[in-house]
């Protein structure tokens, strides 16, 4: 079963979270990487890639620290 976290969906910022118990997926990344992780519970490393739609900052703002983290984008 697949599964979809919204971990912030405004004009403020977008992540969402998806997974299907195996493989996990960060689609957009427009909050902070260290909201992001709070809201994953620090289970970041188990983020295997991220999709990222468009460069707005709304669904862009945190692809550098992304990156830092070592999850592709």
């Amino acid at each position: 079963m697949i599964t979809i976290t919204a971990l912030a969906s405004s004009s403020k910022g977008n992540a969402y979270q998806i997974t299907d118990g195996i493989t996990s997926l960060l689609l957009e990344a427009g909050i902070p990487f260290k909201e992001i992780q709070r809201r994953l519970n620090y289970k970041t490393s188990n983020i295997t890639a991220a999709l990222i739609s468009h460069s707005h900052k709304d669904h862009c703002k945190a692809v550098p620290d992304v990156m830092k983290a070592g999850i592709d984008s």
